[in-house]
């Protein structure tokens, strides 16, 4: 739809790979008295009345700059002034604060959304109710904010995505497995076993000490000899 939108009322921007780009429509473009019947050519059905008319009560009650204001309002003073424009309740409200101005903590309810915090997260009404009502969309949006804090509107679009028909029968990504663990007493087989392997010269630890001992105990004996003739000279 907003890609229809844009080819219907956006300047052209350019072309690339045999494909044209349009820019997003202006407030002026959008205004104009002839726009709501082509936005239901477009598809848009009974929007199109609400968005002709935004564009206008913004451009000839607040000004162009209006809407790049409401980024420096906090989140429910920019909700509330979104919300006096005609057709925008508070889940539209929601939603451009989250996507357009942002306000992180935002967190569009809707239906869907509720059933997921009363499915997934077992959350309740004191009242019972049954129809979503301001006081709930308000509740449940309380509730995901103190569960997952300033960046719960983004946290709740994941869970929404998620939810929805076209992603239930994604496969999982294969599993990559990983080699065991080694056992203690494998490691320590291991470490015995190379103490014992062959060293540079292709003699194993204990044989190279051995030939250690009996060189020592031939040097030994060697000098001894050498001490005895030595002894007998100079007598």
């Amino acid at each position: 739809m907003v890609e229809r939108l844009c080819q219907a009322l956006g300047a052209p921007l350019c072309q690339l790979d045999q494909t044209a780009y349009y820019d997003f429509p202006t407030l002026s473009a959008l205004a104009d008295s002839s726009v709501e019947a082509c936005l239901r050519d477009l598809g848009f059905g009974y929007r199109a009345r609400f968005l002709q008319q935004s564009a206008k009560q913004i451009l000839d009650t607040h000004g162009l700059q209006w809407l790049e204001s409401l980024r420096r309002l906090p989140y429910v003073e920019a909700r509330d002034a979104l919300r006096t424009l005609p057709g925008v309740g508070t889940k539209v409200a929601d939603c451009v604060c989250l996507m357009s101005l942002n306000k992180s903590e935002a967190v569009p309810v809707d239906t869907h959304v509720w059933q997921i915090a009363k499915r997934d997260y077992k959350y309740t009404t004191d009242s019972g109710q049954k129809s979503l009502t301001e006081k709930i969309h308000r509740d449940i949006g309380d509730f995901f904010r103190k569960l997952w804090g300033p960046y719960a509107g983004w946290a709740h679009s994941v869970l929404f995505c998620a939810d929805l028909k076209k992603f239930q029968n994604l496969k999982e990504p294969a599993r990559v497995k990983q080699p065991k663990a080694e056992k203690e007493s494998d490691k320590k087989s291991k470490t015995t076993k190379t103490k014992r392997e062959f060293d540079g010269k292709g003699e194993d630890t204990k044989t190279k000490s051995e030939s250690q001992k009996r060189a020592k105990a031939c040097v030994k004996k060697e000098t001894n000899k050498l001490q005895i003739t030595q002894d007998h000279t100079l007598l």
